[in-house]
């Protein structure tokens, strides 16, 4: 057989296209303010920690709206055999071929191309994609040990190719260089707050004079659509009355996505001998494209790193009275380089945290890896009238799972990779603590909001904080978190804790109703759902864990040169308050 796809591609996108602006905290905002009224602002100050802006070229693309335009294919060729080697052992194999199609190019950017080649990089922002085949064999056995359907054994091997999300391939037509122009700009000077997004010009035409404001993304060279290649084996028995189903299920990873910012390179020195914080060994960086027009260059690049196991039981039992009940059991550990929780190349390298070389981050847990789930379900079916064509349906489900992973990570670059937001926090002991230096701040407390300051300096606590009571702040969170206790003097793994444990019930209802049409059974089904009904008969009750992918910035913040900064402030880890609420659901079905 064959599957074939098919897809023209129009992606309306321009980042920070009203202009970004970031302070660094409250003090700076203010001064901009009281200097602005006053009508003395400073051009050589800086008021912002971060200026972003983004815009189409219009003298380019003719439109200051443009999207990046191109299309794409994927024809699938399949071939599927069974051989019943026995009447209870019977042997499935086929193999599958998958051919990527790109039937445009990016532009070429002559400068840069050249530039990359003078570098070494093996890059080109005209690369066009290959349409080499991928091949998926597999095979898989079902086996009726005793050929009562009693006890099945089954499994299988094979590889198999996923559909790549486009809109990562979408980065490499926009950002050549030539159709979008993007400044990022760390501490600027002489930039004023523009409120009108169409007057953003302003600012980028007194950037434009400087370098390094540019982002190219481009593709490894022999880059290739993801694979996986999966093992399973189930067990489907019965056993006391009940139905029974084993599954255990590895997946390793034989292409998947990783990027790299080729701007950037090891320095050979460390964050500990930068600043004498022997034990934090993170690898130190410089930006290797100043003096050019390229900030930031985003390559997409393959790894064969990475692999998900699943462990699952599941018992079912159905009873001739109408009573359907059913439990299971999933244990889950999925580890990664790059989760790629972003559509936006910047945005998956720049928050993949990581303690080593951002450019090859290590193995660890997806952001995805659920360890514990949960699941458990009752219908009741009753049938009445003189034909039972009347039904009544009565369900209660039950989920509970390991809240989302997150991860520490410290709030500044202290790297200097030019990312805030990636650089996982490294556990201190309090003998290290003691030797850290932090920088003067202040904290409000006086309606005891945060329960940290309270329990560390008492209640209604505001004013300064000295050195010595951000040590003891900071102290205190270590401990009394369950993770970061067990694992002081080391780095906070990526994505290796879990919130809270989450409990969800919903409940179903239907009435169907059949009846027969030209001697064919037609059904008409009403059904009415509340999803997550604890939380409607309790605010307090059936409440989800996390925020976004579990990404936490710490309330440890790095300010630089050596010093940091712990108020106490944002610490507590809180429920989604959207994705906490009950929904009710109604639904019509007619089955003919």
């Amino acid at each position: 057989g064959t599957h074939n796809e098919f897809y023209k591609f129009a992606n309306l996108f321009i980042q920070d296209a009203n202009g970004t602006y970031n302070f660094a905290d409250l003090a700076h905002f203010n001064k901009y303010y009281e200097d602005f009224m006053a009508g003395t602002l400073d051009p050589n100050y800086a008021y912002f920690k971060q200026y972003r802006f983004g815009m189409a070229n219009k003298e380019v693309t003719g439109d200051p709206r443009w999207k990046a335009p191109f299309s794409a294919g994927q024809l699938g060729f399949y071939a599927q055999d069974k051989w019943n080697a026995t009447p209870s052992f019977q042997l499935t194999y086929g193999l599958r071929m998958e051919i990527p199609l790109f039937f445009d190019t990016p532009t070429a950017n002559t400068g840069f191309n050249e530039y990359a080649s003078k570098r070494g990089w093996g890059v080109r922002t005209d690369h066009k994609l290959s349409s080499t085949p991928l091949w998926s064999p597999r095979v898989g056995f079902r086996w009726d040990i005793n050929n009562d359907r009693q006890f099945i054994l089954r499994g299988g091997l094979g590889v198999f190719t996923g559909r790549i999300p486009y809109v990562w391939i979408s980065n490499n037509f926009a950002n050549t260089g030539i159709q979008m122009s993007k400044y990022n700009v760390y501490n600027p000077k002489g930039l004023n707050l523009i409120f009108d997004p169409n007057k953003q010009l302003d600012n980028a035409d007194k950037l434009k004079a400087s370098t390094g404001n540019q982002e190219i993304n481009v593709f490894a060279d022999n880059f290739k659509f993801t694979q996986t290649l999966k093992f399973n084996l189930g067990f489907d028995f019965k056993a006391l009355g009940i139905d029974w189903t084993a599954d255990a299920i590895y997946s390793k990873t034989l292409n998947d996505i990783y990027y790299k910012n080729l701007a950037i390179e090891e320095t050979g020195r460390t964050f500990g001998q930068e600043t004498g914080y022997t034990w934090d060994n993170r690898p130190m960086f410089e930006q290797t494209t100043k003096g050019t027009p390229y900030a930031y260059v985003y390559g997409l690049y393959n790894t064969n790193k990475g692999y998900t196991v699943n462990l699952s039981l599941k018992a079912e039992k159905h009873f001739n009275f109408g009573l359907d009940l059913m439990a299971s059991y999933t244990w889950t550990r999925s580890m990664s380089v790059n989760s790629g929780t972003s559509s936006v190349a910047g945005s998956n390298w720049m928050f993949n945290t990581t303690y080593r070389n951002p450019n090859d981050p290590e193995l660890g847990f997806s952001a995805y890896n659920v360890p514990h789930r949960i699941q458990a379900s009752a219908y009741y079916h009753v049938g009445y009238g003189t034909r039972k064509q009347w039904q009544t349906t009565v369900g209660v489900i039950y989920q509970g799972r390991s809240g989302s992973p997150y991860v520490i990570e410290m709030y500044g670059d202290m790297n200097n990779d030019g990312a805030r937001g990636n650089d996982i926090m490294f556990i201190p002991t309090d003998a290290q603590i003691d030797q850290m230096h932090f920088a003067p701040t202040t904290v409000n407390n006086s309606k005891n909001t945060y329960p940290l300051i309270t329990k560390v300096l008492g209640t209604n606590y505001s004013g300064n904080l000295t050195e010595d009571q951000q040590r003891a702040l900071l102290k205190q969170w270590i401990a009394d978190d369950s993770y970061m206790s067990k694992h002081r003097g080391e780095y906070f793994k990526r994505y290796a804790d879990n919130l809270a444990f989450e409990h969800h019930f919903d409940v179903h209802f239907a009435q169907k109703y059949s009846f027969k049409v030209g001697g064919q059974i037609n059904s008409l089904e009403l059904s009415f759902d509340i999803i997550n009904i604890g939380n409607l008969l309790n605010k307090d009750w059936g409440h989800t864990y996390g925020d976004g992918f579990g990404r936490y910035f710490s309330p440890f913040n790095y300010e630089g040169d050596g010093l940091f900064k712990f108020d106490g402030t944002h610490v507590n880890r809180d429920y989604d308050s959207y994705n906490s609420r009950w929904r009710g659901q109604i639904g019509l079905r007619y089955t003919f």
